[in-house]
Formats: structure tokens, sequence, C-alpha cells
């Protein structure tokens, strides 16, 4: 399993990709990734990894099955050695060394480990199958990625982004959140909001003797940065007690425009699009980042009510609050 990225990485990032539980990230409001998920779920279907960038291989051998030895976790080669000692090693990568910068390759773990059970190919090709739904909707709310390419035996699909403004800046606000406890206190008073439209293209390519098919679904997106009194406290108290929990008070909801196939859909929406008389049919998206302490980004709910309170469940306790 290959993934490859357009975006080169340096020394600086190669780095930081290897402080799993110590990154930098842990206090900054506008980064999302917390914790090393994005690598560690890579052995979900590898014990190792290698990584191609900035003129280097970079093996992940935290099990030392493969070339780590005793007290490493991986090792380092550079691409001008690998050249004229050992070509072999870069032969994964020739087709795709001119395209793409960044490379991961994944070879499917072939026994049970410490890790996980024997991955076969069917299994990965059904994981691929997931990604490229879920990759559809995740394009929607992305900050930096527009396009997504798969391959796959025979058959590819690209999916491309392309956004437009309708009201506000969305992508200023996107990149532009709120860094520390006294920007996120101003939301209170001069919340911000911006009305985006998005259109996700899929190009999708079969055999050679088969025609390419093109489809495309229409969005629009509303995103919002606001600031609760209750929720500033929360905010306050965690970091008085110096948790590194940080609240990013962002959130968006996404509505796709015109139901498919013509049916009609009917229901009510936990947030106010200014829609008019545009048609619209689901899914309805929901994004938010909000408590940065757990990887699941959702602020901890208040205890049940005891007996002779309020009634409610939690979650309209904390939609009240």
């Amino acid at each position: 399993l290959l993934l490859a990225s357009s975006q080169p990485m340096t020394d600086r990032d190669v780095c930081r990709v290897q402080q799993i539980g110590a990154s930098h990230k842990k206090r900054r409001f506008g980064s999302v990734g917390r914790f090393g998920i994005g690598l560690n779920c890579m052995y979900t279907v590898a014990d190792a990894f290698s990584l191609l960038a900035n003129g280097h291989l970079y093996v992940f051998d935290p099990l030392r099955a493969v070339v780590a030895r005793r007290h490493e976790n991986g090792k380092n080669f550079k691409c001008e050695t690998l050249e004229a000692t050992f070509p072999q090693m870069l032969e994964p990568f020739v087709r795709f060394r001119s395209q793409w910068p960044t490379i991961f390759r994944l070879p499917l773990r072939k026994s049970q480990s410490q890790f996980g059970p024997r991955r076969s190919v069917p299994e990965v090709q059904q994981l691929l199958d997931e990604f490229e739904a879920t990759t559809q909707e995740a394009l929607i709310f992305s900050k930096h990625l527009r396009c997504v390419c798969f391959e796959a035996r025979g058959k590819s699909m690209e999916l491309r982004a392309q956004c437009s403004a309708l009201e506000g800046d969305a992508h200023a606000l996107s990149h532009n959140l709120p860094s520390s406890p006294e920007e996120v206190n101003a939301l209170r008073a001069q919340p911000r909001s911006a009305i985006s439209f998005v259109e996700i293209q899929c190009l999708q390519s079969g055999a050679s003797s088969q025609a390419s098919k093109c489809t495309a679904s229409k969005w629009v997106v509303v995103h919002s940065l606001e600031m609760s009194q209750e929720l500033f406290e929360l905010l306050q108290a965690r970091v008085n007690a110096r948790d590194d929990a940080l609240l990013l008070p962002h959130g968006a909801a996404a509505l796709r425009l015109g139901a498919p196939g013509g049916q009609q859909y009917h229901g009510h929406l936990c947030c106010q699009f200014p829609l008019s008389a545009m048609p619209c049919g689901p899914p309805l998206l929901l994004h938010g980042h909000f408590d940065l302490h757990s990887s699941r980004k959702a602020v901890p709910l208040p205890p049940p009510a005891a007996p002779g309170t309020a009634s409610g469940t939690r979650a309209e306790q904390w939609n009240d609050a």
C-alpha cells in the first residue's frame, strides 16, 4: 500500500513525525492533529513502514523486525547511498518518485504480530473502498487538501474540491483561528461566521476499454467561530489547572444541494441555514473541533441529573448550556 503526497517534507517535518506523544501542537489552538494518530494508523496494516522524502529513506520499525536493532525504532538511509549500494530498496518507489516528493510504503502484515492480525489484499481493498466514500465528505471541510487520487487493480478515482465564497471568507476564518484564551474570549462579543459553496468532482476510470465517468456533488457549508460564557469558563478552568486540553470553538456544517434522484426529504436541522428556496437533500454533515484533550475532540457531557433535579438527557443538558 503506497500513500503519496505532493507536499514535500523537510528535516523538521520528519523530526516532528517521530515525536509521537510529545508534539508541539498540543498548545496550538489552530492545529487539529494530535497524538500521532495519522501516523499510528499505518500500523493497522503493517508492522513496519518506510517513508521516502527529502532525499532519504526512513524505515519505521518499532518491533525491530526489519532493520532496527537494540534500542532503535528504525533507520535512516540517504537515497544517494542506496542507489549506489542497495538500489533494490528504492525499486518500489521508482514509478512515483518523479511526481510525488513524499511517499509512504506499507508492506501488508503477513502473519499475526503484536500490532495486529494478518492483512490480506481484499481486506486492504475494502479499506480503500471505504476511504473513497468518506474522503468525498472529508474534502468539504479540509483546510489544505483539495485533490485525492486512488489507484488499485487497474481502476482509478480522482476527487477534487472546488470552493467559492458566498458570504464572508471561510478560508481566512479556518486559517486564522484564535491562538489564546484572550482571543477566544473576544468571540463572546464578536462571533464570526462564513458561508461557502463547495463542489466535489469525482472522475472514475476503469479498464482501458472503458470510458471515464465524471460526477459532481454540490454543498453549501457554514463555518462558525463563537463562544458562550459556559464554554469559556470550562476553558479557563482547564488553562488555570495547567491542563493540556484546549478549546477550539470552531464548528462547521454542510448540506448537499439537490436531493439525489429527485427524492424529497423532511426533518429538522440543529443549525440554521439561510438557504431560502434552494432544494436540499442529505446527507447533512456536522464537523467540530472542540475539546482537544482526547482524540475524539468532543466536549465531555455533564454527569446525569441526580434524582429530584431537572430532567433531560445529558445531551440535552449540554445543548442547553
